[in-house]
C-alpha cells in the first residue's frame, strides 16, 4: 500500500496523490515538463536542481533506468509528480526501475495525481513554492510551510550545480562518456547523424560549467574538441588572474575578455553570463542575486588550435 501524499502550493492550492517512491516531506519549486520520453535525462538535468517536476505524459517509468542516459552525476529535482507510475518496465537497456532509482537518490515520487490540473494551474500562474508530504497531511499546515520555505532568493544556483574541480574531459563522466546505445548491434546515438567516425582533435576548448549537461561535452568531443571544464564560483577576473602563470593554449584562451563567452544551446543569456561580462569590464551588469541555469547552461570561453 502506497502512502497518501499532499501537494501544497504557496497560493493555497492543494492536490492529492500517492507516493510510489520514498516518503517524508520535500520542498521545491513546482514546474512541469511536457516531454513524451527522456525522463531520465530530465532527472539528471542540472537546470531542475531542487525543483519538483510534474510530467504531463501520463505513464512514466515504462522503460526503466539505464546507466548511459544520465546528464550529470546525480538526480537533480527534489521530487517528481506523475499521472501513473509503470511498475513493470520493459526495455532491453533497463537496469533498474524508476522507483529504485529515486529511492537510491533519496528522492520522492508521487503518482495518481491530476497532472493536467497542476500544469494548467502553474502554466497560467507561474512556477511557485511547493511542499509535498506523506507525514504531515494537515492542509493548512502544509500551505504555511510552502510559504515559509525561502526558495531560491539570494542563492546562486548555477554555482551550486557547477563542478567543484577543474577537469579535462571525460573527468567525472568517464563511466558514461560514450553516446547511448540505440540498437543491439552497438549502434550509438548520433552515429547516423554524423555519418562518419569521430573527428581527430582539432581544437582545445575551455568550458565554464554553469550547469552543463554531459551530452554537450560528448558532442563537442565527438567533433574534435579537447575539453577543459572550469567551475563556477569566484568572479571571472579571479579565475582569469589565477591562470596568468600558465602558457598553455587553453589557459591563454580563457584569459581573453569574457565577451568571448557564449551559451551553448541555452534558451536565453542567463544572469550567469551577465555577471561574467560585468566582471570583465564589459557593458553588462548583473543586478540579480540568484542565477539558475537554463536547460543547457554552459559557456565556451574560447577555442584554440591544439
Amino acid at each position: 500500500m502506497t502512502d497518501k501524499a499532499i501537494i501544497a502550493l504557496e497560493d493555497g492550492s492543494l492536490f492529492e496523490g500517492r507516493a510510489f517512491a520514498g516518503s517524508g516531506e520535500i520542498f521545491g519549486e513546482l514546474v512541469f515538463n511536457t516531454s513524451m520520453s527522456g525522463y531520465q535525462e530530465v532527472l539528471t538535468d542540472p537546470s531542475y536542481h531542487e525543483q519538483i517536476v510534474t510530467f504531463t505524459y501520463p505513464l512514466i517509468g515504462n522503460y526503466g533506468i539505464n546507466p548511459e542516459d544520465v546528464e550529470s552525476q546525480s538526480v537533480r529535482p527534489a521530487g517528481i509528480v506523475i499521472g501513473e507510475y509503470s511498475r513493470i518496465p520493459s526495455n532491453w537497456r533497463c537496469r533498474m526501475t524508476l522507483k529504485d532509482y529515486l529511492e537510491q537518490s533519496g528522492r520522492l515520487g508521487v503518482h495518481e495525481v491530476d497532472t493536467r490540473a497542476i500544469t494548467l494551474h502553474i502554466r497560467s500562474r507561474g512556477a511557485m513554492k511547493c511542499v509535498i508530504s506523506t507525514t504531515d497531511l494537515d492542509r493548512s499546515s502544509l500551505v504555511r510551510k510552502a510559504n515559509d520555505w525561502p526558495g531560491f532568493i539570494g542563492r546562486d544556483i548555477a554555482s551550486e550545480v557547477s563542478t567543484t574541480q577543474r577537469y579535462q574531459w571525460p573527468g567525472p563522466h568517464k563511466d558514461h562518456q560514450g553516446f547511448s546505445s540505440i540498437g543491439e548491434d552497438n549502434l550509438k546515438a548520433y552515429d547516423k547523424y554524423f555519418g562518419r567516425t569521430a573527428d581527430a582533435p582539432r581544437f582545445r576548448v575551455a568550458v565554464l560549467d554553469c550547469g552543463l549537461k554531459a551530452n554537450q561535452l560528448r558532442l563537442m568531443a565527438r567533433l574534435g574538441c579537447e575539453l577543459e571544464v572550469f567551475p563556477m564560483g569566484p568572479p571571472a577576473t579571479s579565475w582569469q588572474r589565477s591562470r596568468t602563470d600558465s602558457s598553455s593554449p587553453t589557459d591563454r584562451a580563457i584569459r581573453q575578455p569574457c565577451r568571448m563567452l557564449f551559451p551553448i544551446s541555452g534558451k536565453s543569456r542567463s544572469p550567469v553570463f551577465q555577471r561574467l561580462e560585468s566582471a570583465s569590464d564589459t557593458s553588462c551588469s548583473d543586478k540579480r542575486s540568484a542565477a539558475r541555469p537554463t536547460s543547457s547552461s554552459s559557456a565556451i570561453a574560447a577555442a584554440t588550435s591544439p
